[in-house]
Order: structure tokens, then sequence, then C-alpha cells
């Protein structure tokens, strides 16, 4: 399922490192609207170029896997 998402970066205080998360912003439904998703966001392990705070398109699959490539959204939006 397609998700428009936010890039939200934070440090781990005991690690030292970066934790990326996607905060889930909407979905697309089968008959290609879109709906709001409540609260929820998801730990990914990949790196991504996008800094804090961008507009990204993902793919994801049922167990929230990401599927493909983490694409930015303004091309989306912008047309």
């Amino acid at each position: 399922m397609l998700y428009l998402a936010e890039i939200q970066k934070q440090t781990k205080l005991f690690m030292g490192g970066v934790e990326t998360r996607l905060k889930l912003i909407a979905c697309q439904r089968n008959d290609q609207s879109w709906g709001v998703v409540d609260n929820e966001s998801i730990t990914i392990n990949e790196a991504s170029d996008c800094g804090e705070g961008a507009l990204i398109v993902v793919n994801l699959g049922n167990n929230k896997q990401i599927q493909g490539k983490i694409e930015l959204a303004s091309p989306r939006i912008v047309a």
C-alpha cells in the first residue's frame, strides 16, 4: 500500500546513533483516493538521504516493511 509519510530522525542517547522513523500521514485506497492515518509511525533500517521533516511516498507491505524505493513526495503533490 502506498503511504505519504514524514521523515523523523531522533538521536539515540545511549548508542549515539540516529534512529529514523516514518510518521505515516495518509494511505492511498484502492479507488486512488487518500485516507488519513491516525498517529502511526514505523522505524526504518534503510538509510535515507532525505532530511528531517521531508515528505516522502513509500510503498509498505502488509507487515509495514518497505517495498521498493523511498521517493520525495513533492513531485506528486505539486502535479
